[in-house]
């Protein structure tokens, strides 16, 4: 609560006003935000009659709705005009079917490895692999270093090097970095490969893909996709594509990957084919304005996003209460404070735009969305 009347009122003393507000106006429309009325707004987003609110499902259109009917009662006004909706056009991304063979072997889709890249549809042949070790690029150590990955197929594994005294050769003692840190150790290490130049990575880590795969498979099953992505353009490439395998695929790859953590090129007779499975699930950002009174085209973005994940296999609903339910209410009674202040000709020098955005989670895929219109 103390949180909020500080930011509630550091946001009024940033902007400037059609008349000079004083100190206790100040502290007056913070004192507007109440615990009994974020509790009331939190109780009802965050029930089970939302239904956990996940992107593009039934209790994120009540959620959205309920935003919206806030800000109408208030009397702040859309962003888009007539619409307090941005239709943000997401893909629910489906199983794919691949088929991939290396050296005339060939590996199965749940068995032997994931997608967890592009949504692109790809043909793919190599008559080598590189493999890049540990997949590391750091200050204090790189796999990197001496190979060239640019347009190239990687492979890489779980885990990072150790010295002769058994400490982790980055973070310098016992404790591990981000470089073998579950999720994190996946995103750090896709990004290097990313960043490199890679057309695709396939990463051997035994206990995030038997996770994953069956988690995915759970997925297939219910008839639900594994991701949410933003539409592609027709003629689009992928960025590059990513695949969590088994470590009986891994050594399939690069015979000596387990042992070995020296990068090489290695003679292949690769092949892939995969296409890509999504259907439509739109969703909306929800936006309101308060306009500025000397500056209205120049904005502050107050922004949190609105939906959570929804309800698992069994039932249970995850009603995302802390974070995505908190942050929304709060939006919602900040703009009440700014909105009576302007009632009260204390109406900011800037127009403040309430953003609540959609598929955070699922990657940011809202705010994306908003900013790549905006430039």
């Amino acid at each position: 609560m103390k949180k909020i009347l500080l930011l509630t009122s550091a946001l009024l003393m940033m902007v400037s006003c059609q008349k000079e507000a004083t100190k206790e106006d100040v502290v007056n429309y913070g004192s507007s935000i109440t615990q009994d009325e974020l509790k009331e707004h939190l109780y009802i987003y965050a029930s089970d009659e939302f239904e956990g609110r996940d992107t593009g499902d039934p209790g994120q259109k009540k959620a959205v709705n309920y935003i919206k009917e806030h800000y109408e009662a208030l009397g702040i006004k859309p962003v888009i005009e007539g619409n307090y909706f941005q239709n943000v056009p997401l893909n629910l991304v489906k199983t794919p079917n691949v088929t991939i063979t290396n050296n005339g072997e060939s590996f199965k889709y749940f068995d032997d490895f994931i997608s967890l890249g592009s949504a692109i549809s790809t043909k793919m042949s190599a008559s080598e692999l590189v493999y890049a070790g540990f997949g590391i690029d750091d200050d204090q150590f790189s796999d990197y270093t001496n190979i060239d990955v640019k347009g190239k197929i990687v492979v890489i594994k779980n885990g990072e090097p150790k010295d002769e005294n058994g400490n982790y050769i980055i973070t310098g003692n016992k404790q591990a970095s981000k470089w073998s840190n579950g999720r994190q150790e996946l995103s750090a290490k896709r990004n290097a490969a990313k960043e490199k130049g890679a057309k695709a990575l396939f990463f051997m880590n035994d206990n995030l893909f038997n996770r994953y795969a069956l988690y995915f498979k759970g997925l297939e099953a219910r008839g639900a996709g594994n991701r949410l992505s933003l539409p592609v353009k027709k003629d689009a490439e992928a960025d590059m594509y990513q695949f969590l395998i088994s470590n009986k695929m891994g050594k399939a790859l690069i015979a000596n990957i387990e042992k070995s953590v020296k990068p090489s090129y290695e003679t292949a007779t690769f092949e892939m084919i995969l296409e890509a499975s999504s259907e439509s699930k739109p969703s909306e950002n929800v936006a309101a304005i308060i306009k500025g009174s000397e500056k209205p085209d120049e904005y502050i973005i107050i922004s949190s996003h609105l939906d959570h994940i929804g309800i698992d296999g069994d039932g249970e609903v995850f009603n995302g209460a802390d974070d995505d339910g908190s942050g929304t209410v709060a939006m919602l009674e900040i703009a009440e404070a700014f909105k009576t202040a302007a009632d009260n000709g204390h109406k900011p020098k800037r127009s403040i735009i309430f953003l609540h955005v959609t598929g955070e989670e699922k990657g940011l895929l809202g705010s994306r969305y908003y900013t790549c219109l905006l430039y």
